[in-house]
């Protein structure tokens, strides 16, 4: 396996049985800015597939029944990784083979389109295109036609663009709106009766259609649109999915059913937040960035420049919205920005210290804009990773981020290193319970994992991936892992056992979705803890 990476987020991984051939391939691909590993054998670099999350995954040659499971376990768990074969490097480049039918050329043209004019009013592109990405992912996800998918998908870049141009774009003037973009687009350009009409039934009140009515196409095509539309118009795409946020939107999203929604829509979109959820919570490496930011003018660029480096954003902008949200998830990076004197950064530091914040425990970060950069350095004594004078750029921040990516990034890898060679142990301060799961979820194997902690003793039964059986004391099942996953010390060993070992299965349900629920209860957890502190705190200052 060569790693021909030249920063560290790994964009491309190819698979070739000609690595002197495609080395071509990945210098091209580093050229233009990507970071690459090529290997012989995708079971080579299955794990670190799974542990980087790439981009892209270039297969050379007829993909075998081997390699063919393997992807079918990556797309599960990297939904939205392009997965490619190519036979020649004129292929790869060719964008024929990409565009082999009108449905997605179309497709790409109008997110190019969307993102093109999202630019030219001063819009963001991470937020241009969010209701034609989401609703291309559900037709996906409900098995559309061809025809269906590419009118639905057309009408969402569409809606896209008029919310774009015309902000006020309530269900009442959707249509006067939408009318209103085809014109400014262009007057010649005339889109299909279907199109329109699929924009012209959105939000539809279905309370009085008839079972056969509520089949219609049309109606469902729209549909599709309208619960896009609705999720991204009253749940803030800057906000993290979690478990918690999850329940708010699905007890949102059920009242409207058979209202404005079609059950079966609704159930199919709830499983895609799942998913999404499963994925963003994949792996804790590189992913959640904790930021006080006083800059409060310079909010977008600083989140801009964490994502660009691998770093999901959460901002606060006071001490205690920080201390709250560090102890409710602790981040992987830890980031203050601030235009305070060093006077009031020192006494914020000891504040947040006294409130159970040990910045040696996570990459902290200062930025700070004092012409003294040698007293604001005195401040690395408090546990700081490093401290940044910000003079307008974030040069610095972003060398100092890709550093720390890199090496949660070379700890994850020598963690999945270590439970490729199975029959060893480790300890739950490195990889806890739900980490194991994740962890042993693409394992092809029959496995035995057992975790002891707190005097008590939690036992897994792994088959090909599949949990089959989880005990701890008298609980079983799904109950039993719920038990442990608030173990934070502790000792875990996996080892290989034979089919005469396993006993009678006591788990019906999926490791992911179990995990879920786990997440669940940790927020729980969470946040009964922080109503616990705050009521303490409260009685001492009372």
């Amino acid at each position: 396996m060569q790693d021909n990476s030249i920063n560290n987020t790994i964009n491309v991984f190819i698979v070739s049985t000609q690595i002197e051939k495609d080395e071509f391939i990945a210098q091209t691909l580093i050229q233009n800015g990507l970071s690459v590993i090529i290997s012989d054998s995708l079971e080579e670099v299955y794990f670190d597939i799974i542990s980087n999350k790439p981009k892209f995954i270039l297969i050379r040659d007829k993909i075998s029944s081997a390699d063919n499971i393997l992807i079918n376990k990556i797309n599960q768990k990297i939904p939205h990784c392009i997965i490619r074969s190519f036979n020649s490097f004129e292929e790869l480049i060719n964008p024929v083979p990409e565009f082999n039918n009108l449905t997605t050329l179309s497709h790409a043209n109008l997110h190019l389109a969307t993102v093109t004019l999202a630019k030219a009013v001063g819009i963001t592109t991470s937020t241009a295109a969010q209701i034609g990405t989401l609703v291309d992912r559900l037709c996906r996800q409900l098995k559309l036609s061809s025809h269906d998918y590419l009118k639905t998908v057309t009408a969402g870049y569409l809606q896209d663009i008029s919310n774009l141009y015309f902000k006020r774009n309530t269900p009442s003037d959707r249509e006067t709106a939408f009318f209103k973009l085809l014109s400014l687009i262009e007057d010649n350009i005339v889109y299909p009766p279907s199109i329109l009409n699929i924009i012209r039934r959105m939000y539809q009140d279905l309370s009085n259609l008839s079972s056969t009515e509520l089949i219609n196409s049309d109606l469902w095509n729209s549909n599709i649109v309208t619960i896009v539309d609705f999720y991204f118009k009253y749940f803030p795409t800057n906000e993290k999915l979690t478990p918690y946020r999850f329940d708010s939107i699905e007890e949102h999203l059920r009242a409207q059913k058979n209202i404005i929604l079609i059950p079966e829509v609704v159930d199919s979109f709830l499983m895609m937040l799942k998913e999404d959820i499963i994925y963003k919570n994949n792996t804790r490496v590189s992913s959640y960035s904790l930021v006080l930011n006083k800059m409060n003018d310079d909010t977008n660029s600083l989140a801009e420049i964490l994502e660009s480096c691998g770093f999901e954003s959460i901002q606060v902008d006071t001490q205690e919205k920080l201390i709250k949200s560090f102890h409710q998830q602790k981040p992987n990076v830890l980031i203050i920005n601030t235009i305070d004197t060093i006077e009031q950064v020192r006494e914020d530091l000891e504040f947040m210290i006294s409130k159970g914040i040990i910045f040696s425990s996570v990459p902290t970060i200062l930025l700070h804009t004092s012409d003294d950069h040698e007293k604001a350095c005195s401040m690395l004594k408090f546990g700081l990773y490093d401290v940044i004078k910000f003079s307008g750029s974030y040069d610095i921040l972003k060398i100092r981020l890709k550093r720390i990516q890199a090496e949660q990034e070379q700890e994850s890898r020598l963690r999945l290193n270590i439970l490729q060679e199975m029959g060893t142990n480790g300890s739950l301060s490195h990889m806890n319970v739900i980490d194991l799961l994740q962890a042993m979820g693409p394992s092809n194997k029959l496995l035995c994992i057992n975790i002891s902690a707190h005097g008590n003793h939690l036992t897994m039964y792994l088959n090909n991936g599949k949990l089959i059986y989880a005990e701890c004391g008298n609980k079983t099942g799904a109950e039993a892992i719920y038990e442990a996953l608030f173990w934070n010390n502790g000792i875990w060993s996996v080892e290989h056992i034979s089919q005469s070992d396993v006993p009678e299965s006591n788990v019906n349900r999926s490791i992911d979705s179990i995990l879920i629920e786990g997440c669940h209860l940790l927020d729980e957890f969470n946040n009964k803890k922080n109503e616990e502190n705050e009521k303490t705190e409260s009685s001492i200052f009372s």
